[in-house]
């Protein structure tokens, strides 16, 4: 007897199942960065981009002060040349000329003076006499001192008001470059010297740019 053999058992293979595709993401960029603005520069307090309002303001602010302060120096110059006029005359009145109030008492001290030489030379003895009063008729004004017939003002031949009085009028003579009259060049290098761009001034349309004020002009005397 001869068994049979067994068969030799297979190994279990599952059945095969394949293995799926990936799907395709889209492609997304990486988006780039937003830039960052640059600040808008605001040299005036809520101000637009022209500061239209603003400007003229203060364009309107500087032409008045120019027209005022040369109207203020326009009366000065008018007072200051009346008093002048009116010192003058009476300084020549008081102490010019041989009619002045200064010659006539000096005259009258000179007659005072005579007289009192006069009153000396009849005192002197009978054989002077004659010689004294001769010479005391001779004398005129200038062999006598009349100092004490002097007035003090007269020695001071010009009006008496400081010029430093009137020195803030002497820039008002010429304000086609003044500091504080708007439409010159030098005020717009002092207002606008650190305006920058988005913001910059418009173009100047108050009155001393449309029509520059009359200058001032100095006391005539």
């Amino acid at each position: 007897y001869t068994p049979m053999p067994q068969p030799i058992p297979m190994p279990y293979t599952p059945p095969s199942t394949p293995m799926p595709m990936p799907i395709p993401m889209p492609y997304t960029p990486m988006p780039q960065p937003m830039p960052m603005p640059m600040p808008m520069p605001t040299p005036v307090p809520s101000c637009d981009l022209s500061c239209s309002a603003q400007q003229a303001d203060m364009e309107a602010v500087a032409c008045n002060h120019t027209e005022m302060s040369i109207q203020v120096c326009d009366t000065y110059s008018t007072c200051y040349e009346k008093q002048v006029r009116a010192w003058r005359s009476m300084y020549n009145e008081t102490c010019v000329g041989p009619n002045s109030t200064l010659e006539t008492l000096r005259y009258e001290l000179y007659i005072v003076l005579k007289i009192e030489c006069l009153a000396k030379a009849l005192n002197q003895p009978d054989s002077t006499r004659n010689a004294e009063i001769q010479a005391c008729s001779a004398r005129t004004m200038s062999s006598f001192n009349l100092d004490a017939a002097n007035i003090a003002k007269c020695s001071q031949a010009e009006a008496p008001w400081q010029t430093s009085e009137y020195t803030p009028c002497l820039q008002m003579q010429d304000v086609t470059n003044y500091e504080f009259c708007s439409g010159t060049s030098a005020f717009a290098a002092e207002y606008y010297k650190d305006v920058q761009r988005p913001v910059f001034p418009r173009d100047c349309e108050s009155e001393c740019c449309l029509r520059p004020p009359t200058p001032h002009k100095r006391p005539n005397v």
